[in-house]
């Protein structure tokens, strides 16, 4: 869950939020994904065939700076 500061944040998460999408397309055991947007709260639900799998997303790609820009916001 990602709650944006503002309208044109929103859209940034969103443009970022495909280009992940579309890399997890390629990672192995991925079998889904959902995003919902309320307001400015947003959230993602995943599926995997493992537990393991997701790991993949904090190892490369755009997920990881992704989680930087966002969480780790001042």
């Amino acid at each position: 869950m990602l709650e944006a500061r503002s309208d044109e944040e929103v859209e940034q998460i969103r443009e970022i939020s495909r280009e992940i999408v579309s890399e997890m397309l390629e990672m192995q055991g991925f079998i889904g994904w959902t995003g919902m947007t309320i307001g400015h709260r947003m959230m993602t639900v995943t599926a995997w065939e493992t537990p393991e799998d997701p790991r993949q997303m904090y190892r490369r790609g755009r997920h990881p700076e992704a989680v930087r820009k966002f969480h780790g916001r001042s």
